[in-house]
């Protein structure tokens, strides 16, 4: 919300910049050099200001989400479980059999089918 707001002022200090410099450069009170270097003056001023109201937007996504995440996580679900499931516990100890092979193992040559 407030980002288009304040690149639309910058734009529109843009455009009085050039207008009201363009015609002191046109009666030679002021240089090109001169209007250039302001400018920059001008998105210098307003570059912090957009990166604050960008940084507002991005944590108002981020409260946005975790709210949604929370009504998600708070949500029960519509499937019931049956009165005789068993309960599924992983251990913590891994045993060498249940770990994902890593990227340096290669298959077997029994495994490998030739085209």
């Amino acid at each position: 919300m407030y980002g288009p707001g304040t690149q639309l002022v910058g734009v529109l200090g843009q455009a009085a910049l050039l207008a009201i410099g363009g015609v002191m450069v046109a009666h030679h009170s002021l240089t090109i050099g001169d209007l250039f270097a302001f400018f920059l003056y001008l998105n210098r001023f307003f570059a912090p200001i957009q990166l604050l109201v960008q940084q507002y937007n991005t944590y108002q996504q981020g409260q946005a989400s975790v709210l949604k995440l929370r009504t998600l996580l708070e949500t029960e679900p519509d499937v019931k479980e049956a009165v005789d499931a068993r309960s599924f516990r992983r251990s913590r100890a891994r045993s060498s059999s249940t770990r994902w092979p890593s990227a340096t193992t290669r298959p077997s040559r029994s495994s490998t089918t030739s085209a």
